[in-house]
């Protein structure tokens, strides 16, 4: 029983670490990116297909993806809030009348 419990514990720090390490490499493997992203290993290659994620061949065959890109990525994805919406509401009209003059 103190066997199994003290596997669990290791294997529960292993995966800690394992996350922590995502967070401080500059550089990620297609593994670990799939992990970074919450993502399964075939949908970073279709993004990688898509020309979505920026990604780097190092001499070879293995992908390499900059974290600061993924973060980037991310980043993209989150919803525009109503005050980002009415300043790019007032730029736009701004250009208009600019325009007009």
């Amino acid at each position: 029983m103190l066997q199994e419990e003290l596997k669990k514990e290791f294997e529960s720090m292993k995966e800690m670490l394992s996350e922590m390490s995502l967070n401080t490499k500059e550089y990620l493997d297609v593994e670990e990116t799939a992990k970074f992203l919450h993502l399964s290993v075939s949908s970073v290659y279709k993004l990688t297909h898509r020309s979505i994620l920026r990604y780097s061949k190092s001499g070879g065959k293995k992908i390499l993806f900059k974290r600061s890109d993924l973060v980037e990525y991310i980043e993209k994805g989150f919803s525009s809030t109503s005050e980002e919406y009415q300043k790019l509401t007032d730029k736009m009209i701004d250009r208009t009348f600019k325009n007009r003059r």
